[in-house]
């Protein structure tokens, strides 16, 4: 992802991931959600790349699957501080 695996690729190859996983035994998958579907430029906001991880981690998490936190270029775009990264995580974490 963010190098040319576009997001509506990524849910296609999540969603078939989790239904496999379903499929096997003991399997324990994670998927990342991250903001790679909202371009740095268009990012204007904390508030924007708080909307972003909301909606990956809830496409992953309706899907029945576990999300990993990614990193995120938009983030580092417009936070001012680590006051911003903090409140992204605490925001994203506590759901």
């Amino acid at each position: 992802r963010g190098m040319g695996f576009d997001w509506a690729s990524a849910r296609d190859l999540i969603r078939r991931s989790i239904a496999e996983a379903r499929t096997v035994n003991g399997a324990d998958l994670a998927s990342g959600a991250g903001t790679d579907h909202l371009a740095p430029a268009a990012a204007r906001t904390v508030d924007d790349v708080i909307y972003a991880y909301e909606e990956q981690f809830a496409f992953i998490e309706g899907e029945g699957g576990k999300a990993i936190m990614m990193a995120s270029r938009a983030l580092a775009a417009v936070a001012k501080g680590p006051d911003d990264y903090a409140r992204v995580y605490d925001r994203i974490l506590s759901q």
